[in-house]
């Protein structure tokens, strides 16, 4: 295993909080990779996710059983959830499985979708199974296919042998389609008795049209309410459904979660006939009477509502004296992200200083409670919420923190979770002065993570020529590596302008450093096929479709272009075949009623018959090392 210095090192006295839990995670995510990756390797690129999906989520299971006091899923719902939902909301974003066909795109889909979206779906279905039913599935998937290779459909095999039903269906929408679902809350009818709610969903996509035709996924619901200690469960399988909720003692004025314990992949919004519904969960972040996560699951919901255009701006700005008292670190964590992120977009508007009072009447009860110093006995999670809160106030132009930060700079009696917030305020605030003591620190200093703390608060001057040195240092100084350089580029959220112009007028200086030329030239992969049919689809004309198992059956193939099932029809040899577009053929081409005839057909590229490919191999021309598993089992068909 190799590790970057700032994700294995650390020291007690020099690391923060935050620092050594990225490390514990990061090593336990590494680890996790024995199992899912090495034990069990995925069978294509395409199912990357059963490798990076399980390992992020198998790195929390590891930290919170060895440090529950740090509670990891709180955190898991704040850092790696909330994200998911968030770049998956996008135009840009992809299934988790994803179609690969050259070198290139494997690179591309190492990404948050496959190590987020990919996790949150695994522990969506732990929630819907049970922890003792996905357990034993995961025992069945992993042992039977030990030192060998799976797809998606093997998992679920697995999972649905252990739970007795098939979860395929449900779970096949989760990974085959982009996006994820909106659930629009209408409350229909209230009584004494019951509480009866109209349930829609569509895609949560903020750029779609109006009325624009949308996926219906199976989507588990788990509910729970302030007056019953059991949770509702279902699976709303149609675009809209009606649900009846049961009232007990103390309902009145009580509030009713959707998506409790913020494990279901999607987000709610309420109508204005069911605004007493979103007061209600309000009024449960301000008691506390709501958990956490669940608290912080409202708070994302509403503001990421808002930004989409889902839901009016008052339904989230009424969330943020709620949390006067709030303890949980992660809930303002998630809080802080929004506001701050409203704060810097509308930061010219007149209206601005009404919302920076508000989020500073908000948080100085807490920077009261904690101060500058950490107490005897504090908590390690309270330690990390000082900074987040000292950095909210800062963000809202709050005087006092920024003349108490220079103090303690002065003084140098900051602690390791306060340093990025008092580093960034002595090169904002302290002019080429601060800038200079900074560097000299960055210079000096030993430890990955206080490099890194300096490094990022030196593109926080608000002076044009200091960013320029800063940026002319950074790249041609010789200090700081290739690997880091972005992080001086990413900082530069206050002088956005002048590192679009460092980038533009270097960018052949960048390019020579980060981009790999042989990286544009490489030949296509060879795709695993079995149907060597074309799609029926007049409009896809000869495209293949995507490649699946020898072991499965034609009639599972599906186009990738239209997404309609292929006409079945196979090689004839009965072998599973391999697409390796533009390629020359290995050997003879014989066509018998428009398959293959043991061997090749060439149709915008050769075809190759996968018992060929064991003798018509050499190197870069097609050779493949390892389609023989050394330790057993069936064939490794990831043959590249």
């Amino acid at each position: 295993m190799t590790y970057r210095e700032s994700r294995l090192l650390f020291d007690p006295a020099v690391s923060s909080l935050g620092h050594t839990i990225r490390c514990t995670r990061t090593v336990c995510h590494e680890i996790a990779h024995m199992w899912f990756g090495n034990t069990v390797t995925m069978e294509w690129w395409t199912h990357l996710w059963l490798n990076e999906g399980f390992a992020r989520f198998m790195e929390h299971v590891a930290v919170d059983h060895i440090f529950p006091q740090w509670q990891i899923w709180n955190q898991y719902g704040e850092a790696v959830f909330a994200l998911a939902l968030s770049l998956d909301s996008l135009d840009t974003t992809h299934p988790v499985e994803v179609p690969v066909g050259h070198p290139d795109e494997v690179n591309e889909i190492f990404d948050t979708i496959s190590y987020a979206k990919g996790s949150a779906i695994i522990r969506m279905l732990q929630t819907y199974l049970g922890a003792d039913v996905f357990d034993r599935g995961i025992q069945g998937y992993i042992h039977t296919h030990k030192w060998s290779n799976a797809l998606s459909a093997d998992l679920w095999a697995a999972l649905s042998e252990a739970a007795g039903f098939d979860v395929a269906p449900m779970m096949k929408g989760w990974t085959t389609v982009e996006g994820f679902p909106l659930l629009v809350i209408d409350q229909v009818s209230s009584s004494a008795d019951h509480k009866e709610f109209k349930l829609a969903q569509k895609r949560f996509q903020p750029s779609a049209a109006p009325g624009a035709p949308s996926f219906v996924w199976q989507i588990p619901v788990v509910i729970e309410t302030s007056w019953s200690k059991e949770p509702i469960n279902f699976i709303m399988s149609e675009a809209e459904q009606t649900i009846s909720i049961p009232c007990g003692q103390g309902s009145a004025g009580g509030w009713i979660k959707f998506n409790a314990g913020q494990t279901g992949f999607f987000r709610s919004t309420y109508t204005a006939a069911a605004a007493e519904q979103a007061d209600g969960l309000a009024e449960g972040i301000r008691t506390q009477s709501l958990g956490a996560v669940d608290r912080l699951g409202v708070i994302s919901d509403a503001f990421a509502c808002l930004s989409a255009g889902y839901a009016p701006a008052a339904t989230a700005l009424a969330l943020i004296p709620c949390c006067s008292a709030e303890t949980d670190l992660y809930v303002w964590k998630e809080l802080s992200a929004h506001v701050r992120k409203l704060m810097g977009v509308f930061a010219d508007e007149q209206w601005i200083g009404v919302l920076r009072n508000m989020v500073s009447d908000a948080a100085k009860p807490t920077a009261d409670r904690l101060g500058w110093t950490i107490a005897q006995g504090e908590s390690e999670l309270d330690t990390q919420l000082r900074a987040t809160i000292l950095g909210l106030l800062t963000a809202a132009n709050d005087e006092s923190v920024a003349a108490a930060a220079a103090q303690v700079f002065a003084a140098g009696s900051y602690s390791t979770d306060l340093r990025p917030m008092v580093l960034r305020l002595a090169v904002k605030n302290g002019g080429k002065a601060g800038w200079d003591t900074v560097k000299a620190l960055y210079s000096s200093s030993e430890h990955p993570e206080e490099k890194r703390d300096a490094l990022v608060a030196l593109a926080s001057s608000t002076d044009a020529a200091v960013q320029e040195e800063t940026f002319q240092w950074a790249l041609f100084g010789g200090q700081v590596r290739n690997q880091d350089l972005s992080m001086v580029l990413r900082a530069t959220t206050s002088s956005a302008r002048a590192a679009w112009s460092f980038f533009t007028q270097n960018f052949d200086t960048l390019a020579s450093r980060y981009v790999d030329p042989s990286a544009r030239s490489q030949p296509p992969l060879p795709q695993p096929n079995r149907h060597m049919a074309h799609c029926p689809a007049p409009k896809c004309g000869p495209a293949p479709p995507w490649p699946r198992a020898a072991d499965r059956p034609c009639a599972e193939v599906w186009c990738t272009l239209c997404g309609k099932m292929c006409a079945p029809c196979a090689c004839v040899c009965g072998e599973m075949c391999l697409v390796a577009p533009g390629r020359a053929p290995a050997g003879p081409v014989q066509r018998q009623h428009g398959v293959l005839s043991h061997g090749l057909f060439v149709a915008g590229g050769a075809k190759v018959c996968w018992r060929a490919i064991f003798h018509h191999c050499g190197d870069r021309q097609g050779r493949h090392r390892g389609l023989q598993n050394k330790r057993g089992g069936r064939r490794n068909r990831s043959i590249f």
